[in-house]
C-alpha cells in the first residue's frame, strides 16, 4: 500500500516560514498534517498493514512534514526519507533510533541547506547511529529527481524494519 495525502491549495502541512534556519515544533500539528495522521491510522486499521515496514518521505513542503511526523510519532516509522526539508532539532533525541536517510542541495535557494545539515548533527549528537546525509553539491531545491532514480536509496529504505 502506498498513501500520498496532498495539502488543500493554500493550506501548509508545517506551519513554518520555509526561509527560516530554525523552528520549533508546534504542540498540536496544523489540521493538514493531523488529516495526514488520520489518514495513515485509519489505513493501519483497515487493511493488513505490516506495521514494521511503515516508511515516511516528502519533498519540500513534504520534507517537513515527514520531519514532523517522525517527532511525533516516532514509533510508527521503520524509517524516514526527508527531501529538503527541517524538523526541530530539540526533537532530535526522540529520532535517534529511527533509519533516517535525508537529503538535500548545497545550492537550495527554497529552504535552507541547513535545515537538513543541523538535523544531522543533532541527531547524531543524540546518539543516533542510524542516520544517513547525502548532500548534492550544486544542486537547488529539486534533488527528488536524483534521489528517487536511485535504485539504492529504495533498497536501503525497504531493508528497514521496525
Amino acid at each position: 500500500m502506498f498513501i500520498a495525502p496532498q495539502t488543500p491549495k493554500r493550506r501548509k502541512w508545517v506551519d513554518t516560514p520555509w526561509e527560516q534556519t530554525k523552528s520549533t515544533m508546534k504542540e498540536t500539528p496544523t489540521p493538514s498534517l493531523r488529516m495526514a495522521m488520520e489518514i495513515i491510522d485509519d489505513a493501519i486499521a483497515r487493511y493488513p498493514v505490516d506495521r514494521d515496514r511503515i516508511y515516511l518521505m516528502g519533498i519540500s513542503m513534504g520534507g517537513y512534514a515527514a520531519w514532523e511526523l517522525l517527532q511525533r510519532r516516532p514509533e510508527l516509522f521503520a524509517a524516514g526519507l526527508p527531501c529538503c526539508g527541517g524538523g526541530d532539532v530539540a526533537q532530535a533525541p526522540r529520532l535517534k533510533d529511527i533509519p533516517i536517510w535525508a537529503f538535500h542541495g548545497s545550492k537550495d535557494k527554497g529552504v535552507p541547506v541547513c535545515r537538513s545539515r543541523d538535523m544531522v548533527a543533532a541527531i547524531k549528537a543524540a546518539g543516533g547511529k542510524k542516520i544517513l546525509y547525502r548532500e548534492y553539491k550544486g544542486f537547488g531545491h529539486n534533488v527528488w529527481t536524483p534521489t528517487f532514480s536511485d535504485d539504492k536509496v529504495f533498497e536501503w529504505l525497504f531493508s528497514q524494519h521496525r
